[in-house]
């Protein structure tokens, strides 16, 4: 008698394209069924391209304001082979009403993470929330996944419980897939669902190499980049120098000089939009 063999679903996650789909993603998606996008899309043309692979269901970043990427939901809810699955961009975002889901999906760190997190305490927002909630039913699930595709034998090594009954859920970020930010890895994410034993095996997917460099300094957090960009703009606007500004905050005086011309060049930028300009210097 043969052992069972391994099967599942190959779910793509991804999130913060910036207008900009890689070589190296079109070949994972179109071995998968599904793709989750976690928001910063950048273009229109990045969901066309992704939807004439696979079904795709998104949401909205923050630098989604434009045109058909501003009517995406802000959150959703969607079931996918058994599984439920809540999906926001910003985990400060999370509602309280995805407790009872198994997956949380979010993206705008540019950081790949895999967290088991308690229900009823979700990291983001309370109370009152807002945007477009959307459940996709069976029916539309299975209408929308007609098509079957080859499983995975790769980094099956996690097992998903109903939320209600562990009281946990599992928070996933697939990185950034896009411009690359800083030194940043360039990360996707595949998930093979089993939805009948109900499991969920995550994949990282490393899309360029970084190489390893000899006594290198730990990568800022999303935190610490973006307090240091508006000390870099209060001090600006105070008046010192790029020289003062550097010394002040310890930061590389390239560095300062970069966030100050963006700030100076385009009226009304935020820390957001500064990142994202900088990023788009390491594709």
């Amino acid at each position: 008698m043969t052992g069972k063999k391994e099967q599942g679903r190959r779910i793509a996650v991804i999130s913060d394209t910036h207008g900009l789909l890689r070589p190296e993603v079109i070949r994972t998606v179109s071995t998968c069924e599904a793709v989750l996008h976690a928001g910063d899309v950048g273009t229109p043309e990045v969901l066309e391209a992704l939807r004439s692979l696979a079904p795709v269901w998104a949401v909205r970043g923050n630098v989604d304001c434009d045109g058909l990427l501003q009517q995406l939901p802000q959150e959703r809810f969607v079931t996918l082979f058994g599984f439920r699955i809540y999906m926001v961009h910003d985990k400060k975002q999370i509602s309280p009403d995805q407790n009872r889901t198994d997956l949380v999906i979010c993206g705008h760190s540019h950081r790949y993470e895999d967290t088991v997190c308690p229900t009823g305490r979700p990291e983001g927002r309370g109370g009152r929330h807002g945007g477009v909630l959307r459940h996709v039913g069976p029916e539309e699930e299975r209408g929308a996944l007609r098509h079957a595709s080859p499983g995975n034998d790769r980094a099956a090594n996690h097992l998903v419980i109903p939320g209600e009954e562990r009281g946990v859920f599992r928070r996933l970020n697939p990185g950034s897939c896009g411009p690359r930010r800083f030194a940043l890895p360039v990360t996707m994410m595949v998930l093979t669902l089993d939805e009948e034993e109900h499991r969920c095996a995550a994949e990282r997917v490393d899309l360029i190499s970084v190489p390893e460099k000899k006594n290198a300094k730990k990568l800022p957090t999303e935190q610490e980049t973006d307090r240091l960009i508006r000390k870099v703009i209060r001090e600006f606007g105070a008046g010192r120098t790029v020289a003062q500004i550097a010394a002040h905050t310890r930061a590389p005086e390239e560095l300062v000089e970069d966030i100050c011309r963006i700030y100076v060049t385009h009226p009304g930028v935020d820390a957001d939009g500064i990142m994202d300009r900088m990023e788009r210097k390491n594709l």
